[in-house]
């Protein structure tokens, strides 16, 4: 009981450190947030105190309007929803100080206003075109690196993950579902998919901070540990069968969950596939023996 109330602590306050580096995060955000519209804001007024400069002095708007794109370009850049608005402002500002200095009104005061929108209006809509862009980059970046059921790391990722440099020491875990044939079986596939769910968010609350948990296909998965010592890997165990058995309490024993894990260390790094093939090794040694033992038990009872 002291071992695993020191193991919840300790998890409660990983979560409030990773709650600070998040509020730590939003106050930088917000702080350059700040800074960018302090800029715009900044350039907006100065621009408009040089035109008004230039058209006094030289009775021209051929020479100041090309100001007004800098600011426009700024939130192009930082603030694009401001695009549009500061184009009709600077479009609206050109015509009234063209009409108070000038006292006259003509056809290319209003055209160079229209250019000016104009402009403010494509790099609007260069801006949504690049943003859709990145949307669609990043949610087939998010697919080809994630499982569609479970939405942890897929294979491929795991693999990939494995051939980069990596901090040593290096724990690579590989749980197994037991009995899911069964659970198929008797309650359909969707109760499978429940175990396989569940089984993923058991262990993904087990992890420390920083470390990787993957599915390696069907009922197995894989977990790599940075900077793990064997005593990391056992305490990582310890929190999984704690969150089993709270999960198993809410389940009739024909739906209990089970997992059966391996693990292997490697200090150098240099071999990790050969590491994952020992910890999958392991992980069936751990199953065979757990089968074994539940025979004996039965045959015990008969």
């Amino acid at each position: 009981m002291f071992y695993r109330g020191f193991i919840g602590d300790m998890m409660q306050n990983k979560l409030k450190d990773k709650k600070i580096e998040k509020k730590e995060e939003a106050i930088s955000g917000e702080r350059s947030f700040k800074k960018e519209m302090l800029l715009i804001k900044a350039t907006v007024v100065i621009v408009m105190f040089i035109a008004m400069v230039a058209s006094i002095l030289y009775k021209t708007d051929r020479l100041y309007t090309h100001f007004f794109y800098i600011p426009i370009a700024m939130s192009a850049i930082w603030r694009p929803k401001w695009t549009v608005p500061l184009g009709i402002f600077f479009s609206l500002y050109h015509i009234l100080l063209e009409i108070s200095i000038k006292s006259e009104v003509s056809y290319s005061i209003f055209i160079r206003a229209m250019i000016i929108l104009l402009i403010s209006i494509i790099l609007n809509e260069i801006w949504k075109k690049e943003l859709r862009y990145q949307i669609k980059i990043s949610t087939l970046t998010y697919k080809s690196c994630h499982d569609a059921l479970t939405k942890v790391y897929n294979r491929g990722y795991f693999q990939w993950l494995l051939g980069t440099k990596l901090k040593l020491p290096v724990v690579i875990m590989v749980i197994d579902i037991d009995g899911l044939k069964r659970v198929n079986d008797h309650f359909g596939h969707p109760a499978g998919d429940e175990q396989i769910i569940s089984a993923a968010e058991i262990l993904g609350k087990s992890l420390r901070f920083g470390d990787t948990l993957a599915r390696l296909g069907g009922d197995e998965f894989g977990i790599l540990a940075q900077s793990c010592s064997e005593e990391g890997a056992l305490d990582i165990m310890m929190r999984v069968d704690t969150l089993v058995e709270q999960y198993n309490q809410d389940q009739s024993a024909e739906r209990w969950l089970s997992l059966s894990i391996g693990y292997e260390s490697d200090e150098k790094g240099t071999m990790l596939n050969e590491t994952l093939k020992k910890a999958d090794q392991k992980m069936y040694e751990n199953k065979r023996r757990k089968y074994e033992v539940a025979n004996e038990t039965i045959q015990k009872n008969l």
